[in-house]
């Protein structure tokens, strides 16, 4: 709900991969220099929120922090690496297939529903085996406030590696078709000899 929420202000973005995506792939302009300040400011509000839940909630609740850790994660960082690449791969492709891509994307204003589903539906395949990042912000922000940096490297890697690795694919295999419509400006006159 978040993404749909806050789509007409930064096109939704919260997710570190998703807009690593958009600057590998230029899509809808995006330039560097946003990106860059959009995974500033994802980083710092998943660092602060982190904080705050730590700050609010009851020491019996923070037996087991947010922290993005699994059954496999102490032993089989391979298998680790692998999902989160696999279910971060899924939440980019149907980004760009249903907000990325806008002249072709049939989702209209439910694309934020569908990306929202792709998280659930990687929440509950990789949750209890990896604790279902899909986010670097989500693993970076709970191992900072909780004072838990294991595993935080492998979960980043995969899932920016993931993040661009699904924009670029989307792009080159689909195309991508992120203009918004609406007819270029006309060309300028030509100029009148005096």
């Amino acid at each position: 709900m978040l993404v749909l929420t806050s789509a007409h202000i930064s096109g939704g973005h919260l997710n570190p991969a998703v807009t690593a995506g958009y600057m590998v792939t230029r899509a809808n302009g995006f330039t560097l220099k946003e990106g860059l300040s959009y995974i500033l400011a994802q980083l710092l509000a998943a660092i602060s929120g982190s904080f705050l839940l730590r700050m609010i909630l009851p020491n019996s609740a923070l037996l087991h922090p947010f922290v993005t850790v699994g059954a496999l994660s102490d032993k089989h960082w391979g298998q680790v690496v692998l999902l989160e690449f696999m279910c971060t791969f899924m939440v980019v492709l149907v980004v760009f297939a249903t907000i990325a891509d806008k002249q072709r994307s049939i989702a209209g204003n439910a694309g934020p529903l569908a990306v929202g589903f792709a998280y659930a539906v990687g929440t509950f395949a990789e949750g209890p085996l990896t604790g279902a990042s899909m986010n670097p912000a989500r693993t970076i922000g709970p191992a900072a406030a909780f004072g838990y940096p294991d595993h935080v490297l492998e979960s980043v890697i995969a899932t920016t590696l993931a993040g661009i690795v699904a924009a670029a694919s989307y792009r080159a295999l689909l195309g991508l078709d992120d203009s918004d419509g609406s007819d270029p400006l006309p060309p300028p006159p030509p100029a009148v000899p005096p």
